[in-house]
């Protein structure tokens, strides 16, 4: 996989170079362990978060079909790509009992009422969100001179950006319908870059 920020959703965890990782360079850094293991994790769960939204917008069938034909999707394969790469370099580590223990923390945390109370709010969220993924797998591919872990992250970056778009595109939408207010967008945003920060990192770590 070449490290390529520009580089396409269009991707599998076949275009992955597993064999080809740099084990040595990666192997002991303890930072990277918790890091790429805690995001394995939380991407692999986005299908819960996607079953919220997708009830919160059911009547919505442009934002429905992207949400489950695109955005869990990709959210779920950065989840699984992570996963390999955490069993190809940390086999030790019991990948399953953990994400089990993890998804039933989760999935008592992640539920409607965890949604913001408008629908243009609520796509605000998500480009919190999302711009936050975005520097985080910019600043891991900074981070690791491990040539694979370097390409998934920026194949991973590309993709946030790209999720970011469509939800703000989405809250545009909303907001052109129902104009919440400079407050509200500012109370919205807060919630949620706390949450972002605290929430799921600290279920997943």
């Amino acid at each position: 996989m070449q490290n390529n920020p520009n580089a396409s959703g269009d991707w599998t965890l076949d275009n992955i170079p597993f064999d080809a990782i740099e084990r040595e360079k990666v192997v002991a850094r303890e930072d990277l362990f918790y890091l790429v293991t805690a995001a394995s994790f939380i991407e692999i769960a986005a299908d819960l978060y996607t079953d919220n939204l997708a009830e919160y917008f059911e009547d919505d069938f442009e934002i429905l079909t992207w949400l489950r034909s695109q955005w869990s999707v990709e959210e779920v394969r950065h989840g699984f790509a992570l996963r390999a790469y955490v069993r190809h370099v940390w086999p030790e580590f019991d990948w399953d009992a953990a994400n089990s223990a993890f998804i039933a923390d989760y999935s008592r945390r992640c539920n409607l009422g965890q949604l913001e109370a408008t629908r243009s709010l609520e796509m605000l969220a998500r480009c919190v969100v999302e711009t936050g993924t975005t520097t985080f797998y910019q600043a891991l591919a900074m981070q690791t001179d491990e040539p694979v872990l370097a390409g998934i992250a920026s194949r991973m970056r590309s993709d946030e950006v790209n999720h970011y778009k469509h939800f703000y595109r989405y809250f545009q939408k909303y907001d052109g319908i129902a104009p919440v207010g400079r407050l509200k967008v500012v109370g919205a945003f807060t919630r949620r870059l706390f949450e972002a920060r605290n929430d799921d990192a600290e279920c997943a770590l």
